[in-house]
Protein backbone atom coordinates (compact mmCIF):
# COMPACT_ATOMS: atom_id res chain seq x y z
CA UNK A 1 0.00 0.00 0.00
CA UNK A 2 1.30 3.49 -0.66
CA UNK A 3 1.34 6.29 1.61
CA UNK A 4 -0.68 9.57 0.46
CA UNK A 5 1.18 12.55 0.16
CA UNK A 6 -0.01 15.65 -0.91
CA UNK A 7 1.70 15.66 -3.93
CA UNK A 8 0.45 12.09 -5.22
CA UNK A 9 -2.89 13.59 -4.35
CA UNK A 10 -2.32 17.10 -6.67
CA UNK A 11 -1.14 14.69 -9.25
CA UNK A 12 -3.99 12.07 -8.86
CA UNK A 13 -6.41 15.38 -9.20
CA UNK A 14 -4.38 16.62 -12.18
CA UNK A 15 -4.94 13.40 -13.98
CA UNK A 16 -1.18 12.89 -14.15
CA UNK A 17 -0.59 9.14 -12.72
CA UNK A 18 -0.16 5.53 -14.27
CA UNK A 19 -3.29 3.30 -13.89
CA UNK A 20 -1.72 0.98 -11.42
CA UNK A 21 -1.35 4.24 -8.63
CA UNK A 22 -4.43 5.25 -9.75
CA UNK A 23 -6.21 2.20 -7.87
CA UNK A 24 -3.75 2.08 -5.27
CA UNK A 25 -4.99 6.28 -4.53
CA UNK A 26 -8.78 4.87 -5.19
CA UNK A 27 -8.77 2.27 -2.73
CA UNK A 28 -6.28 4.36 0.25
CA UNK A 29 -8.87 7.38 -0.28
CA UNK A 30 -12.04 4.49 0.04
CA UNK A 31 -10.49 2.65 2.87
CA UNK A 32 -9.16 6.11 5.42
CA UNK A 33 -11.47 9.32 6.41
CA UNK A 34 -8.39 11.17 7.30
CA UNK A 35 -7.01 10.86 3.76
CA UNK A 36 -10.65 11.85 2.12
CA UNK A 37 -10.74 14.88 3.93
CA UNK A 38 -7.18 15.73 2.89
CA UNK A 39 -8.35 15.20 -0.79
CA UNK A 40 -11.24 17.38 -0.73
CA UNK A 41 -9.46 20.50 0.79
CA UNK A 42 -6.70 19.81 -1.77
CA UNK A 43 -9.43 19.13 -4.33
CA UNK A 44 -11.19 22.28 -3.60
CA UNK A 45 -8.03 24.38 -3.39
CA UNK A 46 -7.71 23.05 -7.00
CA UNK A 47 -10.76 24.27 -7.92
CA UNK A 48 -11.11 27.40 -6.60
CA UNK A 49 -6.99 28.55 -8.16
CA UNK A 50 -8.52 27.03 -11.68
CA UNK A 51 -11.14 30.27 -11.45
CA UNK A 52 -8.70 32.68 -10.71
CA UNK A 53 -8.36 34.83 -13.70
CA UNK A 54 -4.82 35.29 -15.03
CA UNK A 55 -3.87 39.12 -15.73
CA UNK A 56 -3.26 39.64 -19.06
CA UNK A 57 -0.59 42.39 -20.00
CA UNK A 58 -0.28 44.41 -23.22
CA UNK A 59 2.49 43.28 -25.82
CA UNK A 60 3.92 46.53 -25.53
CA UNK A 61 4.70 46.12 -21.60
CA UNK A 62 8.06 44.86 -21.71
CA UNK A 63 9.39 47.39 -23.66
CA UNK A 64 7.41 50.02 -22.22
CA UNK A 65 9.50 48.63 -18.62
CA UNK A 66 12.77 48.71 -20.33
CA UNK A 67 12.32 52.06 -22.04
CA UNK A 68 11.25 53.43 -18.35
CA UNK A 69 14.39 51.48 -16.77
CA UNK A 70 16.88 52.71 -19.84
CA UNK A 71 15.96 56.79 -19.34
CA UNK A 72 16.39 56.37 -15.66
CA UNK A 73 19.95 54.89 -16.80
CA UNK A 74 20.21 57.95 -18.40
CA UNK A 75 19.20 60.34 -16.05
CA UNK A 76 21.67 58.94 -13.05
CA UNK A 77 24.35 59.14 -16.03
CA UNK A 78 23.47 62.65 -16.59
CA UNK A 79 23.40 63.47 -12.84
CA UNK A 80 26.79 61.89 -12.41
CA UNK A 81 28.46 64.03 -15.06
CA UNK A 82 26.87 66.90 -14.31
CA UNK A 83 28.43 66.51 -10.75
CA UNK A 84 31.70 65.83 -12.25
CA UNK A 85 31.52 68.94 -14.06
CA UNK A 86 30.94 71.25 -11.52
CA UNK A 87 33.23 69.75 -9.37
CA UNK A 88 36.01 69.83 -12.26
CA UNK A 89 35.14 73.74 -12.26
CA UNK A 90 35.03 74.18 -8.85
CA UNK A 91 38.68 72.88 -8.98
CA UNK A 92 39.63 73.90 -11.80
CA UNK A 93 38.98 77.28 -10.06
CA UNK A 94 41.32 75.98 -6.97
CA UNK A 95 44.38 75.64 -9.17
CA UNK A 96 43.42 78.51 -11.11
CA UNK A 97 44.09 80.23 -7.58
CA UNK A 98 47.02 78.59 -6.53
CA UNK A 99 49.04 79.11 -9.48
CA UNK A 100 48.35 82.55 -9.38
CA UNK A 101 49.50 82.78 -5.72
CA UNK A 102 52.50 80.69 -6.89
CA UNK A 103 53.40 83.04 -10.09
CA UNK A 104 53.03 85.98 -7.82
CA UNK A 105 55.56 84.26 -5.09
CA UNK A 106 58.09 83.48 -8.16
CA UNK A 107 57.75 86.94 -9.63
CA UNK A 108 58.77 88.43 -6.25
CA UNK A 109 62.05 85.74 -5.61
CA UNK A 110 63.09 85.37 -8.91
CA UNK A 111 66.78 86.04 -8.34
CA UNK A 112 66.78 84.05 -5.34
CA UNK A 113 66.10 80.80 -7.33
CA UNK A 114 68.44 81.74 -9.96
CA UNK A 115 71.72 82.34 -7.70
CA UNK A 116 70.98 80.28 -4.78
CA UNK A 117 73.46 77.97 -4.98
CA UNK A 118 73.87 77.17 -0.61
CA UNK A 119 71.68 76.37 2.33
CA UNK A 120 71.71 79.74 3.62
CA UNK A 121 70.57 81.48 0.33
CA UNK A 122 67.64 78.56 0.25
CA UNK A 123 66.74 79.70 4.01
CA UNK A 124 66.64 83.59 3.40
CA UNK A 125 64.39 82.67 -0.24
CA UNK A 126 61.97 80.61 1.96
CA UNK A 127 61.57 83.28 4.32
CA UNK A 128 61.06 85.56 1.90
CA UNK A 129 58.21 83.98 0.29
CA UNK A 130 56.34 83.03 3.31
CA UNK A 131 56.55 86.80 4.21
CA UNK A 132 55.80 88.18 0.77
CA UNK A 133 52.78 85.06 1.20
CA UNK A 134 51.21 86.63 4.28
CA UNK A 135 51.31 90.04 2.65
CA UNK A 136 49.18 88.25 -0.24
CA UNK A 137 46.87 87.30 2.13
CA UNK A 138 45.40 90.54 3.03
CA UNK A 139 42.18 91.74 4.12
CA UNK A 140 41.32 92.74 0.81
CA UNK A 141 43.08 89.73 -0.51
CA UNK A 142 41.01 87.19 1.63
CA UNK A 143 37.86 88.90 1.01
CA UNK A 144 38.24 88.78 -2.50
CA UNK A 145 38.99 85.06 -2.84
CA UNK A 146 36.49 84.22 -0.44
CA UNK A 147 34.30 85.90 -2.81
CA UNK A 148 34.87 83.80 -5.24
CA UNK A 149 35.11 80.55 -3.65
CA UNK A 150 31.48 81.65 -2.47
CA UNK A 151 30.23 82.42 -5.69
CA UNK A 152 31.05 78.84 -6.99
CA UNK A 153 29.75 77.43 -4.34
CA UNK A 154 26.22 78.87 -4.92
CA UNK A 155 26.10 78.18 -8.26
CA UNK A 156 27.10 74.58 -7.68
CA UNK A 157 24.46 74.17 -4.81
CA UNK A 158 21.87 76.21 -7.51
CA UNK A 159 22.90 73.22 -10.20
CA UNK A 160 22.74 70.48 -8.25
CA UNK A 161 19.56 71.25 -6.58
CA UNK A 162 17.77 72.02 -10.40
CA UNK A 163 19.60 68.65 -10.80
CA UNK A 164 17.67 67.06 -7.88
CA UNK A 165 14.20 68.70 -9.18
CA UNK A 166 14.35 67.41 -12.68
CA UNK A 167 15.39 63.79 -11.45
CA UNK A 168 12.18 64.07 -8.41
CA UNK A 169 10.09 64.80 -11.65
CA UNK A 170 11.18 62.16 -13.67
CA UNK A 171 10.57 59.64 -10.91
CA UNK A 172 7.44 61.22 -10.11
CA UNK A 173 6.54 60.56 -14.24
CA UNK A 174 7.85 56.68 -14.30
CA UNK A 175 5.15 55.91 -11.08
Amino acid sequence: MIELTDEILNKYIDGELDYDTIQLVREKLAQSGQDRKRFAALQAVHYHLGKIKTFEVSPAFTSSIMSKILKNARAKKEDRNFILSISSILIAICLASVIYLLVIIAGQAGSATATGQNINRYVEFAIKNLSSLKELFTNQNVSILGSIFSLGMLVIAYFFYESLRQTKRRLSKML
